[in-house]
């Protein structure tokens, strides 16, 4: 009896190993298109999950450091945003938390790592910000194993409906929670930085349309406050806006990006707003293989440097009249 008994375990095990390997076979078989592996689409619920994942091990990193969550006090109310946000404007968004994680990477004596960056797309789909955010998560998994910290992060629970909105709002919410991590706001110098990447895209463009750059930079304002700057940061995206229309490109609504108190991180997200709509323009010109520069570290930068440096790109961008390449 022992005898049958075993073999009928025996046979069940391995009924299920041939029933999931039959699964495995006919799920690769329906990604298949032509013979080859199609790509799968991955979900705005998918990736909120990701995002709550690097939000959960941030927490981690704020325990192991000491800081106290009763300390931080931060209101959703005043990050929460409402806007046509696409996945676009999150994939900049997980970048600028690249760069965050740098900050804290320099804070603690480690060499920053390059972020990484990617190639024009005309339409970005919620695949490109889920890679985005797993690198995110994979570059905390490596400071976690710097600092010995062996802990957990919470499970996370599967999300439904969600939207590229959900998403970009948890972003700007972890971003505030990676400066409590680094316990330092956010920089002019790091505004700078973020300036100078749409100051070289800006010259990509005008290369490809033979456009003679003979612009100077405007005299420096030096009683500029970060209101000043995203003030013409404004005034940078109406152009934009109005280069999209020329090519029929959809343009994004950023009124609820608008705040009262105006600090650098206002700006410092505005400017990756404005790196991901001049993406869509360095499409339409063909720029496809023209990946943007990460950011250099400059030194001291003040906001009058920024300001400056922003009416220079609005200067240079001026001179582009049309988009259609000669």
């Amino acid at each position: 009896m022992r005898t049958s008994s075993n073999f009928l375990k025996n046979l069940n095990k391995t009924f299920l190993i041939v029933l999931m390997l039959f699964a495995s076979i006919s799920l690769q078989a329906q990604n298949r298109e032509n013979g080859e592996m199609k790509i799968v689409q991955i979900s705005p619920s998918e990736v909120f999950e990701e995002a709550l994942r690097i939000e959960a091990e941030v927490k981690v990193l704020q325990e192991a450091f000491g800081i106290k969550t009763s300390d931080k006090k931060i209101d959703i109310s005043n990050i929460y945003v409402r806007g046509n946000f696409k996945s676009k404007h999150v994939w900049e968004l997980g970048y600028m938390l690249n760069v965050k994680l740098n900050i804290f990477r320099t804070k603690h004596n480690l060499p920053r790592i390059e972020e990484v960056g990617r190639e024009p797309v005309s339409r970005v789909n919620p695949n490109l910000p889920y890679g985005m955010l797993k690198r995110v998560e994979n570059e905390i998994q490596i400071l976690k194993k710097f600092f010995d910290i062996t802990k957990r992060a919470a499970k996370i629970e599967k999300q439904r409906a969600k939207t590229a909105e959900d998403v970009f709002n948890k972003l700007l919410q972890i971003s505030k929670e990676l400066d409590y991590l680094s316990q330092q706001p956010t920089e002019p110098s790091s505004v700078f930085a973020q300036v100078m990447r749409v100051y070289q895209d800006i010259s990509s463009m005008l290369n490809i349309l033979n456009i003679t750059d003979n612009t100077v930079p405007p005299q420096k304002n030096e009683d500029s406050k970060p209101k000043d700057s995203l003030a013409e940061l404004h005034k940078l995206m109406k152009y934009i806006k109005k280069l999209q229309r020329m090519k029929d490109i959809s343009r994004t609504d950023f009124s609820g990006l608008e705040k009262k108190n105006i600090t650098p991180e206002e700006t410092f997200i505005f400017v990756g707003m404005i790196n991901a709509e001049i993406q869509i323009l360095k499409s339409h010109l063909g720029l496809n293989h023209d990946v943007t520069p990460a950011a250099k570290v400059y030194g001291e930068k003040t906001p009058s440097d920024v300001e400056q440096l922003i009416g220079w790109t609005i200067r240079r961008i001026n001179l582009i009249k049309d988009l259609e390449v000669q």
